[in-house]
């Protein structure tokens, strides 16, 4: 049984409404009908649908599942038996990414398994194409709690998934109170290429980020001044402000 579901963005927001044709151009765009446009923005997220369980397993409990509309589907589940908070972080284990094909009498074929998220409660996937060719998907799975704790990377091709870094990057949100909530950025992750590299940018006015790498933590930044960048070792880098930020505990 689904513990919880997220809906596509498609299926949630209202259809888009008409300008007057005397002004057009002062005609104003609500929130969300920008980010109907930031989904079919090129190097934007697609929206995959999510399904009901299509699998019965005895070991797993499964968050979400997305049918990837190639008879494969991505689920986000963890072992039954490490659901405890304490016990994740002390085994190591946690939500993963799981593809699978269905077969007969809700079994499975386990086409590949992702690292895991550690201690997140979630590991929320949003899905790119893959601007490289090196895979069919880029997934960015957003890791946290009750606050986004930023996004982990992977690319998905027929090998499985290759664990591209981390982005130490949320969404600022202020609050009615004054109290600012930190939000999944991931829908306004952009990918592309820069010197046939991969290239992930952010669409939207700022971002938070916990650290730049150079002794500043916990800032809210222009969104156009961080960026991250596929280094020399096949791992995303930080860039800020043109600058490239080295992580002295990147292996």
């Amino acid at each position: 049984m689904v513990m919880w579901k997220h809906i596509p963005l498609l299926c949630l927001l209202p259809a888009l409404g008409c300008g007057s044709p005397e002004t057009p151009e002062r005609t104003a765009v609500p929130d969300t009908d920008r980010r109907v446009f930031a989904s079919i923005e090129r190097g934007g997220p697609i929206a995959f649908p999510t399904m009901d369980d299509q699998v019965s397993h005895d070991t797993l409990s499964i968050q979400t599942t997305f049918d990837l509309g190639d008879g494969s589907f991505v689920m986000v589940a963890s072992h039954v038996d490490a659901q405890d908070n304490d016990e994740r972080q002390m085994s190591g284990d946690g939500l993963r990414l799981y593809r699978f094909k269905p077969g007969k009498q809700g079994a499975v074929e386990m086409m590949a398994v992702s690292s895991p998220g550690h201690d997140s409660w979630t590991l929320f996937p949003t899905f790119f194409e893959d601007p490289s060719g090196k895979g069919k998907w880029i997934i960015a799975a957003n890791t946290g709690d009750r606050d986004s704790w930023g996004q982990k990377i992977y690319r998905l091709s027929d090998a499985g998934f290759e664990d591209l870094g981390f982005l130490d990057v949320t969404l600022p949100e202020r609050q009615d109170d004054g109290m600012l909530r930190l939000r999944n950025v991931a829908q306004h992750l952009r990918c592309s290429l820069e010197a046939d590299a991969l290239r992930l940018s952010f669409a939207c006015d700022s971002i938070f980020l916990y650290n730049d790498l150079k002794g500043g933590v916990d800032q809210v930044l222009r969104a156009t001044s961080v960026e991250y960048r596929m280094g020399p070792n096949g791992r995303l880098e930080l860039w800020v402000n043109g600058d490239r930020r080295i992580d002295p505990l990147a292996s």
